[in-house]
């Protein structure tokens, strides 16, 4: 074959590649920019939790809580049935024992179905909290909550607060 009828298949045939090279690329942009949006939604329907609780807003928790959520906190008894009922009464607990708090989110991240928050937690403990009479202390500490997402609804938690500073504040334990 002589080289000016080979150049032309040449060409066709690189340009088919390039294409093909280039159809690729688009899907797989796709599939991420499609799981960067599921990734964004986890992350909102996760911060939406904070202001709900600020507000006692029961409802709005029970909408984005599963029924069976599982929680792996150190303030959950292993082997427990901890679910969306034993979370809200906890909730509740809390927000009476703490009826100014506030969170500041400080920072979050996901992936996949994992949403993670960096938090900041204030307030005053002027209601009952676990038996105890209130104490009038202010706390302030930084935690993180980690939440598994599914189908809208968080699924799992695990929270890690610094409770040295917390135990510390509200006058638990000795500060040094």
């Amino acid at each position: 074959m002589k080289l000016h009828r080979l150049l032309p298949i040449l060409i066709l045939v690189s340009f088919a590649g390039f294409m093909a090279c280039d159809q690729k690329g688009k899907e797989d942009s796709t599939e991420t920019k499609a799981a960067d949006d599921v990734t964004a939604k986890n992350i909102e329907l996760t911060k939406s939790f904070y202001p709900m609780f600020e507000k006692s807003d029961w409802a709005g928790i029970e909408k984005i809580v599963a029924p069976d959520m599982k929680d792996h906190s150190p303030m959950s008894t292993p082997g427990s049935a901890f679910n969306r009922d034993t979370l809200m009464k906890y909730l509740k607990m809390n927000k009476e024992a703490f009826p100014d708090m506030k969170f500041e989110i400080l920072s979050t991240a996901g992936t996949g179905d994992l949403v993670f928050v960096q938090y900041r937690f204030s307030g005053t403990n002027s209601g009952p909290l676990m038996g105890m009479p209130a104490t009038g202390k202010k706390v302030d500490y930084t935690g993180v909550d980690l939440v598994r997402i599914k189908d809208g609804m968080a699924t799992e938690h695990w929270d890690y607060g610094d409770n040295v500073t917390y135990m510390k504040q509200m006058g638990m334990i000795p500060q040094q």
